[in-house]
């Protein structure tokens, strides 16, 4: 049972990450454009 706590806990933390990864790319809350977080969502890649 205790096994199956770890895995769920280590499941959540991870989805979290990603989703967390995401959002901050897709969002970085930065208003530069000259901001190195906007070289990845450049147009022209």
């Amino acid at each position: 049972m205790t096994g199956w706590a770890i895995v769920l806990v280590g499941t959540i933390a991870t989805l979290w990450s990603i989703g967390a990864a995401i959002y901050w790319t897709v969002r970085p809350g930065e208003t530069d454009p000259s901001h190195p977080k906007y070289s990845i969502l450049r147009s022209d890649r």
